[in-house]
């Protein structure tokens, strides 16, 4: 665990560099949190009330239009992931996290992070610039949908990614790319004969 906490704190440092009285205030509040394969870690429509810091494995976030999940993003190792609009709004959440893999993650509760936020000067900051991120990655996952064709959001997937044809249903990562899932295995299944070319 204390490997895992540095590597949070270099993350955070990224984009503010905490004290070391912040940081200590900061740390008192993580707790590490274990999910098992499948389990929800967030379900639909309750408050959202924990950031989770990946440790290992994978998270799904979705949501459940009529009787199909689409799945809006995934959560890799390292990576800061809640359902952030219910965390913010303190309202019911329409988004869903599962544990895809086993998953342990550090997790810190809303109320120590308004805990932090009357203690640290530095805390509201490093909120707003972990906002910044978030957004600069949902801009991207939009232009990249309207811009590529769902081969080459496979292909950027894949190379940023290499464990997701390993660990995830295809079906999910269908839907991640916003296809049905017999044209993602059209798209490996080509792939596959061009590397063996």
């Amino acid at each position: 665990m204390n490997q895992a906490i540095e590597t949070l704190r270099q993350r955070l440092n990224q984009w503010v560099e905490l004290t070391p009285e912040e940081w200590a205030t900061y740390r008192e509040g993580l707790h590490l949190c274990a999910f098992d394969r499948g389990r929800l870690i967030t379900r639909r429509g309750e408050v959202e009330n924990q950031i989770y810091f990946v440790i290992s494995g994978i998270v799904k976030i979705y949501f459940v239009h009529g009787e199909r999940e689409i799945c809006v993003d995934f959560a890799f190792e390292q990576d800061l992931v809640n359902s952030f609009i219910s965390f913010a709004t303190r309202q019911p959440s329409v988004l869903a996290l599962q544990a895809i893999t086993p998953v342990e993650a550090l997790c810190v509760s809303h109320s120590e992070v308004v805990r932090f936020n009357d203690l640290s000067k530095n805390s509201e900051r490093l909120g707003r610039l972990i906002m910044e991120q978030l957004y600069i990655r949902k801009s991207r996952k939009e232009m990249k949908l309207l811009s590529q064709t769902a081969e080459e959001r496979y292909f950027d997937l894949m190379t940023r990614h290499p464990e997701v044809g390993r660990q995830i249903p295809i079906k999910d990562i269908a839907s991640y790319l916003g296809i049905h899932p017999e044209s993602l295995s059209r798209i490996r299944k080509k792939m596959m004969m061009s590397v063996k070319k």
